[in-house]
């Protein structure tokens, strides 16, 4: 990592472009897609941190023969469609990652001690968050690109990030990895060029060059997509005791989150399949408008922008969306929702039947393409006082055993699988809507 100052590529106003060069003027971030980089003093707000810092640098200066440095930490905010993002390594301070948008996590000194939450770090993805000390960042923020593809990117990497023991330098980059190892790893992969970035002058950010030299290996020396694969695996089989359980609580799991006056209501589609022997009716309050919470339910579907559920069972090991996604916006009446591809002609895949934009949807399932409609999944959504909504599903399915190769799939499907997949639907969806409106609220973005 560099800290010339002749070949500094940042300007006075904190402008640097995604390849370090000079960029004439700071474009709003709402309007840009803009990427900027906070330099943190290191253990700012926090007396140990910096005590143990200045330890580091002293120790690091003396074996060095250098004059010692201020050390600084760094973060990333960004500006997507959806709201603006945090980017950040930090301590765990409780277990309610997904509030944080936590998507990696690691042990600290030791990889024995990542089992204790306090010797652990996790990696975020904030939407609508915040950078700790943000006020006592230096020169800073520093604005790296303005484009919404670089930004979006940025978010897409970083579930595949490596996360090795933090202080250690488990990679063999000749350097600890640490928070500054995520921003380089992060920028590098993104198309930003990280070695042509520098920390304020007199400064240094330790562990930077780890996150360049990893990222620069490629996939043949990165252990990433392969953790990440495991991750889903585990993910997926959290599951299990579910599925083991749910078919003994069938009177309590096919009402799930509903009231009485919800389950007795009608729902649009209720007459198409009027012999099932499934019928769900599941609900959750979401603290969000109807408004907000429409466009999470237009994109679902394998292939577009999954189901926010257990993405390796339910679209084929594919990330589902964290974010809008602005091309599976504009829906009609016939559009197919896939929810899987199609197999021997056997379409898996719900027609969108009916709508009602921001209000209701109704989609409806055929076999075959000349056979009658065997199974309808209807949404609903009522606002409720303070801008949330009440959202209630329903799903009807009947087995037709004429064809007892497929009443016996959606049998097992529809008695074992199906709830479990649904509740964390709902829930991704309640998750994600809540988001955005906390990022349009956040004091950053007025």
């Amino acid at each position: 990592m560099q800290n010339d100052s002749n070949n500094d590529p940042r300007r006075a106003d904190g402008c640097v472009s995604a390849l370090g060069t000079a960029v004439s003027e700071r474009p709003s971030p709402l309007e840009s897609g803009a990427v900027e980089l906070f330099w943190i003093p290191l253990g700012a707000g926090a007396h140990a941190a910096k005590t143990s810092g200045k330890i580091f640098e002293a120790t690091a200066a003396f074996l060095q023969r250098r004059p010692q440095r201020d050390l600084y930490h760094s973060a990333l905010e960004l500006y997507a469609p959806e709201g603006r993002y945090v980017v950040e390594q930090t301590p765990v301070p409780d277990l309610s990652g997904g509030a944080r948008g936590v998507v990696r996590g690691g042990a600290v000194g030791l990889r024995l001690l990542g089992h204790f939450r306090v010797f652990r770090y996790e990696i975020r993805r904030w939407l609508g968050g915040s950078i700790p000390d943000v006020q006592d960042a230096v020169a800073s923020p520093v604005r790296l690109v303005d484009d919404p593809t670089v930004a979006q990117q940025i978010l897409d990497v970083l579930p595949n990030i490596p996360c090795p023991v933090w202080g250690r330098d488990e990679l063999r980059t000749g350097e600890m990895w640490n928070s500054n190892s995520v921003i380089a790893w992060t920028l590098s992969r993104s198309g930003v060029e990280p070695a042509r970035i520098s920390p304020p002058p007199g400064g240094r950010a330790p562990g930077w060059n780890a996150g360049i030299v990893v990222a620069t290996r490629g996939d043949k020396d990165e252990p990433a997509r392969r953790r990440a694969k495991i991750r889903m695996i585990l993910d997926a089989l959290s599951a299990a005791p579910i599925w083991l359980l749910t078919p003994f609580l069938r009177p309590w799991h096919m009402r799930w989150g509903s009231t009485s006056d919800e389950l007795d209501a009608s729902m649009p589609g209720d007459e198409i399949v009027r012999d099932a022997q499934f019928n769900a009716t599941r609900a959750i309050t979401i603290d969000a408008s109807p408004y907000e919470v429409w466009p999470w339910i237009v994109q679902l579907g394998y292939g577009r922008a999954g189901f926010y559920t257990y993405d390796l069972i339910d679209n084929a090991g594919l990330p589902s969306a964290n974010r809008i996604v602005d091309e599976f916006q504009d829906i009609h009446v016939g559009d197919l929702i896939p929810m899987f591809h199609e197999v021997r002609d056997l379409a898996i895949a719900y027609k969108v039947d009916s709508f009602k934009a921001q209000e209701w949807m109704l989609w409806i399932h055929r076999p075959h393409r000349d056979e009658q409609p065997d199974s309808t999944w209807s949404w609903r959504l009522t606002g409720l006082p303070g801008g949330r909504t009440r959202l209630v599903t329903r799903m009807k399915q009947e087995y037709r055993w004429t064809t007892p190769g497929l009443a016996a799939f959606n049998l097992f499907l529809m008695e074992v699988g199906d709830f479990a997949m649904e509740r964390r639907m709902l829930r991704g969806i309640k998750t994600r809507a809540e988001a955005v409106r906390a990022a349009a609220s956040s004091p950053r973005l007025r």
